[in-house]
């Protein structure tokens, strides 16, 4: 990944852990809404030849965000039925069957020290509906303006079917369907991007002060800047404008100070490390706020105490920096226990690879 990216996906998951606290500046919040930012890294990658393969592709989105979901998922539904056991608080629900293995591809929302998961399977999900409704279209034109013309008729219809649904979330799968709907413009626009926009001058000062000058008469007749994704919150035309601009700013900010960061900044690490910060910092956040309580007496999650007015930059740095570190353990326990199995059994490895390469092509 180019370091741009991951300087922007550096700032899409810090965006993410601030409104998990709800910081003292909230309502000046710059980021209308943290998802669209990762959906549009999704299409800056995405390549075209994956249509040619689509299982292909679908078997690689599993293995890289599935399992490892599930994983995760299995840790906190552990977590969540101990700290039950232990001293009767409910975080969220107990673990079932339909609710480890179902309820995440629905709404995501069973455990609360894990919830902001709920987007893996999401984001599973929006791109695969996106690589086959692709490959549809592109029966029809190759043209790649005319792909995300398409997609943004779909997001722009997903606006006017989330006004015909004024409470989503208590139809079945209501929010699923518009937010693989609305998501897909935005994976669009990323793939565009890449193929089109990126290959002119778009990092101008002058675009940038048009971008927010938008983004101001937006503001100032729509108000509220911010929507939840994860509820369908997007019932009007300013979500989608706001996530544009919004998109467009952070990568002119990841541009103007990747030329002064070099390759070894902490800040491409926590790029690399998105998904176990999206997995653990809640889990940081539960550890400090017991810690603070036993501490002080406050609780740091209610906005009228002082400890809240002054540990918000702590829960920032830890429920980025200690997911992190956590991210790069994994990684590297990996790597070591592949480079041991493989040393030990050379031959299971890529027996096993034959056999997955053998079953791709029967299907």
């Amino acid at each position: 990944m180019n370091l741009q990216m991951l300087l922007f996906k550096a700032f899409a998951i810090m965006d993410v852990v601030l409104r998990h606290r709800f910081w003292p500046f909230s309502q000046f919040m710059f980021i209308a809404s943290s998802i669209p930012l990762f959906l549009f890294l999704s299409g800056y990658f995405y390549k075209n030849s994956d249509e040619q393969e689509p299982l292909r592709f679908i078997v690689k989105k599993f293995k890289r965000l599935v399992l490892l979901y599930f994983a995760y998922n299995a840790v906190y539904a552990l977590i969540t039925y101990f700290i039950y056991a232990d001293s009767g608080t409910l975080l969220g629900q107990l673990p079932t069957w339909r609710n480890f293995f179902i309820q995440p591809f629905i709404d995501g929302q069973q455990y609360s020290l894990s919830a902001p998961m709920w987007f893996i399977p999401f984001f599973f999900t929006v791109q695969i509906f996106y690589m086959l409704t692709s490959k549809l279209i592109r029966k029809f034109t190759d043209r790649e303006y005319a792909h995300l013309l398409v997609f943004a008729v779909i997001g722009l219809g997903s606006v006017y079917l989330r006004n015909l649904t004024p409470e989503p979330d208590k139809l079945p799968f209501a929010c699923l369907g518009l937010r693989i709907l609305f998501g897909m413009f935005f994976i669009s626009l990323g793939h565009c991007f890449r193929q089109k926009f990126e290959k002119h001058n778009i990092y101008q000062l002058k675009l940038l002060v048009l971008a927010i000058g938008v983004r101001a008469v937006i503001f100032l007749n729509f108000k509220t800047p911010c929507y939840t994704f994860a509820n369908a919150d997007f019932d009007n035309l300013s979500s989608l404008f706001y996530s544009v601009i919004d998109i467009y700013f952070l990568l002119y900010l990841a541009k103007f100070l990747g030329g002064f960061m070099k390759p070894d900044n902490f800040m491409y690490k926590i790029g690399n490390n998105t998904f176990h910060i999206m997995a653990n910092h809640m889990l940081i956040f539960y550890i400090f706020d017991s810690a603070l309580i036993s501490l002080t007496g406050q609780d740091p999650a209610v906005s009228s105490t002082t400890v809240w007015k002054y540990s918000w930059t702590a829960y920032l740095i830890m429920g980025v920096v200690i997911p992190t570190y956590m991210g790069m353990s994994f990684k590297y326990l990996r790597k070591k226990l592949e480079t041991t199995f493989a040393e030990r059994f050379p031959g299971v490895l890529s027996a096993c690879d034959k056999l997955a390469e053998y079953k791709l092509k029967l299907f």
